[in-house]
């Protein structure tokens, strides 16, 4: 065999290295990769999490009232995981890294990001094991975020923090029940 003559051989993108180098940190810290659904509904997205409601990508024909809408981040993708599992011993540790959609001024009008999250549960979980696994990513991935106090809806009170990286808001990490 010989190798055809193009100018382009395929490789992983940077952002595609980036996101196998999170996944192997966080299961090399015990959490287990689950891979959701991409389609969700605005029940499951905002009501459930007691968060106002946003626009996002809707489907035009859904098949069901669960599939009308693009999801445009992963917790309670990831929160119907731990349900899904509840007769699972405890502890019980999950963490999704995929794409969410979220609207924006592109030629299509949305577009695609990478995101992370990660939930843990168990009775004697709290805020410290959210942040432990914080910490490790940031000695793995070798940056420093930043962590603020602040209030979500469906987070325990006192509970929460938005994360930043280099200023931009990059997240949050919350204790819920």
């Amino acid at each position: 065999p010989e190798m055809p003559e193009v100018d382009q051989i395929a490789e992983k993108s940077g952002m595609q290295n980036f996101v196998d180098r999170v996944r192997d940190i966080m299961t090399s810290a015990g959490a287990l990769e689950a891979n959701t659904f991409y389609l969700s509904s605005k029940e499951n997205l905002f009501e459930r999490m007691n968060v106002s409601e946003e626009e996002l990508a809707e489907v035009a024909n859904p098949s069901s009232e669960d599939q009308e809408t693009v999801r445009n981040w992963l917790t309670p993708s990831l929160l119907k995981t731990l349900h899904d599992n509840r007769q699972h011993s405890y502890p019980q540790s999950f963490f999704e890294a995929s794409e969410v959609v979220e609207l924006d001024d592109s030629d299509v009008g949305a577009s695609n990001r990478q995101k992370l999250a990660f939930v843990k549960a168990g009775n004697d979980i709290d805020y410290t094991d959210a942040r432990e696994i914080l910490q490790v990513l940031e000695r793995d991935l070798g940056v420093q975020i930043g962590v603020e106090a602040s209030e979500r809806g469906f987070a325990n009170e006192g509970r929460c923090a938005e994360l930043t990286l280099d200023g931009k808001k990059i997240g949050f990490v919350a204790q819920f029940s």
